[in-house]
């Protein structure tokens, strides 16, 4: 009697798709899915939402603000929250829980976190891009949040930046940056220690480049 979300899932590469049962909520309460292995999941995006048996079953979890974003590694999730809700969100809080735990605690970050702010994970690292308006400060942390410390951002100074971490657990590290014209690509070997451009196409990044790595 309306509109309401669904998730399909592939275990082939995508050769063929089946639906699994989606949290009991609106299509707009949930909007992004991150799975952590084949049964831990979660919906997000305002709302929250768990799953712990593969999507059979969803368990709304409760947060300080609405979660605009979200990744799992290692054995830990970690959320960005914004108590101001999405529309009015002037800064944000890093959450973290361990993998099939309802319990998030805060994480407390060496400098406040922008709206704008943007993560990734990789094993046991964790990286923060954050800027609120200012020139972009990127946090490290090598052990899951206990302790940070600021790395090389390579992106210019207000005009914002995402980063993304290599899958497979080393510690590269890729950033899509706008320049206002076009982006630029940049790939780090060292865990954001330093940076280099890499291969350019011929006719250049549009500014709303995006990496997977």
């Amino acid at each position: 009697s309306g509109t309401c979300g669904a998730i399909v899932r592939t275990t082939d590469g995508g050769s063929s798709f089946a639906g699994i049962p989606s949290p009991p909520a609106s299509a707009s309460a949930v909007t992004q899915l991150r799975f952590a292995n084949t049964l831990d999941g979660y919906a997000f995006d305002p709302e929250l939402w768990a799953t712990t048996n593969g999507g059979t079953s969803w368990t709304k979890i409760a947060t300080p603000g609405v979660v605009t974003e979200l990744e799992a590694a290692d054995g830990e999730a970690y959320a960005l929250a914004c108590a101001a809700g999405s529309a009015n969100c002037r800064s944000v809080a890093l959450l973290r829980t361990s993998v099939r735990s309802p319990h998030w605690q805060r994480v407390l970050t060496p400098t406040p976190l922008g709206y704008d702010s943007q993560f990734a994970v990789s094993g046991p690292d964790l990286y923060i891009l954050s800027g609120n308006g200012k020139p972009l400060v990127l946090l490290y942390s090598a052990d899951k949040g206990a302790a940070f410390s600021k790395r090389v951002d390579p992106c210019r100074a207000r005009l914002g930046g995402k980063v993304t971490a290599a899958a497979d657990g080393s510690p590269t590290l890729w950033a899509a940056c706008p320049t206002g014209t076009e982006a630029g690509a940049w790939v780090s070997d060292n865990a954001a220690t330093t940076w280099r451009v890499a291969e350019p196409t011929e006719a250049g990044f549009p500014n709303s480049l995006g990496l997977a790595a």
